[in-house]
């Protein structure tokens, strides 16, 4: 006993190592306690969830969609009775209107090459990751 004893002190990295496989047994033994305790559900079941849960809320935004153009259909029918078929005249164009599309035909486009460049980093730098593009 004297002798193993004088063994493990002189070679302290000995111990080192069996102390640590030691803890390293206990460790691995509580962990698998804990998972053992918890229910396993399968990534599937809950993708499956997931995908009922959108068609449901899908089918009952369709349903609200279709019962309110239902309503506008019924409203239209009622005024399409109610009242004579009018043709549509486009509305004469105001002064502030013309003198808008004025202002758009008169101005060109143009850019310098320094200017060409800047707008090309902007959109490497603000644009999607080169990782994510594809």
């Amino acid at each position: 006993m004297n002798l193993l004893f004088d063994f493990l002190m002189s070679n302290a990295f000995i111990l080192v190592i069996i102390v640590g496989f030691i803890i390293n047994i206990f460790k691995r033994y509580g962990e698998q306690s804990k998972t053992d305790q918890k229910p396993k559900r399968p990534l599937e079941s809950k993708r499956k969830e997931i995908d009922i849960r959108k068609e449901v809320e899908q089918a009952k935004q369709f349903k609200k969609q279709a019962a309110s153009i239902q309503a506008k259909l019924e409203e239209a029918k009622a005024l399409s009775k109610s009242k004579p078929v009018q043709q549509a005249s486009a509305p004469p164009l105001t002064v502030k209107t013309q003198r808008v599309r004025e202002k758009r035909i008169e101005k060109p486009l143009s850019f310098s090459k320094k200017q060409v460049v800047q707008g090309i980093i902007w959109s490497e730098v603000l644009g999607p990751p080169k990782a994510k593009r594809k």
